[in-house]
């Protein structure tokens, strides 16, 4: 017990089913003074923090997630993409990384005001979550650019890109349907879809993946752009 060895122990934290919910206590524990023959006694010290832990859960859903959509924000995103790239140089499988940009949008703000755009935002992000596996990393990267890496295609390459291809246009086709919370506001995506396999630098495919958006954009809009990572044939167009 660490209180007996060293005489005093703080801040162990543990949490007990009542009747009442699931609370958090603290526990600390100090040794008395006592002559070598006795038996050393405690005193100990349990204070309720469940209000703490529920502070604490708020303030990292904060750090981590965007407080707008809801969906994971730069940083968690990013991290949770390099922990793949980490799996990859293990177990190299072929995915597709989505970099997907709303068309016009400055326009909405400035048209019907940053509420409307923030409105749209949030319907497009949970639009977004349903076009992917709860198992794919999806995220808001900053202002109207979105990202979602797609795993374990399947270990053909030809298959992986006609599920990243579906997968794609099933995005751009939900996003471009009418805004029924937002009435007035047809919106659409251009989406860069980068496929690769195994690990490689986090901001090279990131910018791969942009260049392809862009180059949707430059296509029409509301479209998608495919490329392979580190081929030079141009991407296809859907």
């Amino acid at each position: 017990m660490l209180a007996e060895r060293q005489g005093q122990a703080h801040g162990l934290r543990y949490a007990l089913d009542l009747a009442d919910g699931r609370r958090w206590f603290e526990l600390s524990a100090a040794r008395k003074d006592a002559a070598a023959d006795r038996t050393p006694r405690f005193v100990a010290l349990v204070r309720d923090i469940t209000e703490l832990k529920r502070r604490e859960a708020e303030l990292s859903e904060l750090a981590f997630y965007d407080a707008l959509t809801g969906l994971p924000n730069r940083r968690l995103l990013l991290d949770r993409i390099e922990q793949v790239l980490l799996r990859q140089a293990r177990e190299p499988t072929w995915c597709a990384l989505l970099f997907i940009d709303l068309d016009d949008f400055k326009a909405v703000n400035d048209r019907h005001g940053h509420g409307t755009g923030d409105q749209v935002l949030a319907v497009v992000a949970q639009r977004l979550r349903a076009c992917v596996r709860e198992t794919d990393p999806l995220g808001r990267l900053a202002g109207d650019e979105f990202v979602a890496l797609l795993l374990d295609l399947s270990p053909d390459a030809a298959t992986a890109r006609r599920v990243a291809q579906r997968v794609a246009r099933t995005l751009v086709r939900t996003l471009r349907a009418p805004l029924h919370e937002v009435p007035g506001i047809m919106p659409s995506a251009s989406v860069g879809v980068l496929m690769f396999r195994g690990q490689h630098p986090l901001p090279a495919l990131l910018a791969a993946a942009d260049t392809l958006m862009y180059r949707a954009k430059g296509a029409g809009k509301g479209r998608l752009s495919l490329h392979w990572f580190g081929r030079e044939t141009p991407g296809a167009h859907g």
